[in-house]
């Protein structure tokens, strides 16, 4: 039989075949593929592409999302085991660093620093003021437990959130307690090869009376990492084993329409370079974040939001030839803005900015 007879036939079969699916079968398959129906997928709130909550199949820019349902099944330790699921997004490596330094969208600024890629946290920025974009210590020390759904722009986005969204905008949304069902604590401990510990406990609490929501977490992960073999520039060959240990905790506060968010992570790793001479070197790197903020009604959906955002950023890397870095920047942003709606399909936002930035760097 002539090959184009083949495909036609094999496609009627196909054809066929999905016709004799019930439609509340069909239904009931996409909710087991996908977690989500069509209709529930189209009707997603998102709110990274226009700073307020829209329908992603309004949005005016390429959204994708990863819910608290895909963020259960991957089972990953950290941000970077999730988020490395989103479409054209990718981890970059670096051999100084091989637990990862940050994202990249669309195979854009192959350096070591994403900053190209505006990390967001719950709508404001992650970044330091060195190369705005070594994010290593937030993805692997953030607490997954805490994570509500990832929020992703494909695309430029610096007209809302200006330095580093040029290639795109990642937003980790949080839970909060007053939005979730399940109240008080929760613990979860695992062992794996390589003698990896990790742990997780986190407790949220809502005063309905008070109006008055808590939530705390806390993430912890120790491994003695997979053993590597190299020739060092001294032509000593050896093995050592990359070991990894990350602590990261997070606090979020609101009490009526004033929020308070914070989170400190540190991360901890053996690292080689260009340079590496036995015995390996070790790198530290802690992030900070602090966010106090306060919304004010003032009609309709207009309303105007007041920000201080701190971020805080310290590298030390040493090898034991008296090769280290170490650098310490501390950030400051204040924010005042108004915005609202005048149509359906048209926000405005207006705002102020200023940033107050400080560090230091030592090399030698």
């Amino acid at each position: 039989m002539p090959e184009p007879y083949k495909k036609n036939i094999f496609v009627l079969l196909c054809c066929f075949s999905l016709s004799m699916i019930s439609p509340a079968q069909a239904d009931e398959d996409i909710d087991t593929l996908l977690g989500l129906s069509l209709e529930r997928l189209m009707n997603i709130n998102v709110s990274v592409a226009s700073k307020r909550p829209e329908k992603i199949s309004e949005a005016p820019s390429i959204v994708s999302v990863i819910t608290r349902q895909d963020i259960e099944r991957y089972a990953g330790q950290d941000l970077f085991d999730v988020i490395r699921r989103l479409p054209n997004l990718d981890i970059h490596m670096l051999p100084i660093m091989p637990t990862g330094v940050g994202p990249t969208i669309r195979g854009q600024h192959p350096s070591g620093a994403t900053n190209r890629v505006l990390t967001l946290l719950d709508g404001r920025p992650v970044r330091e003021s060195q190369l705005g974009g070594w994010d290593q210590a937030f993805y692997r020390s953030f607490p997954l437990e805490s994570v509500e759904r990832i929020e992703m722009i494909r695309g430029p986005g610096s007209a809302l959130y200006g330095t580093n969204a040029f290639s795109g905008v990642l937003n980790i949304i949080t839970k909060k307690a007053d939005q979730v069902e399940n109240q008080g604590s929760y613990m979860s401990a695992g062992y794996g090869s390589f003698a990896t510990k990790t742990g997780q406990a986190s407790y949220r609490t809502y005063n309905e009376e008070h109006d008055f929501a808590l939530t705390a977490a806390i993430n912890y992960l120790d491994s003695a990492g997979w053993e590597y073999e190299l020739e060092d520039v001294n032509n000593v060959f050896d093995d050592d084993e990359l070991s990894r240990d990350t602590v990261g905790g997070f606090l979020h506060a609101r009490y009526k329409n004033l929020t308070v968010s914070g989170f400190r992570g540190q991360t901890n790793n053996k690292f080689q370079n260009v340079f590496s001479r036995w015995p390996f070197g070790d790198h530290k790197q802690q992030r900070e974040f602090l966010e106090v903020g306060y919304e004010h009604p003032l009609w309709g959906d207009w309303k105007t939001n007041f920000h201080v955002t701190y971020n805080g950023f310290e590298n030390k890397a040493a090898q034991p030839t008296s090769i280290s870095d170490e650098n310490n920047f501390h950030d400051v942003l204040y924010e005042i803005s108004v915005g609202g709606s005048l149509f359906d399909s048209l926000n405005i936002i207006s705002g102020v900015t200023y940033d107050d930035r400080q560090g230091t760097l030592k090399v030698g």
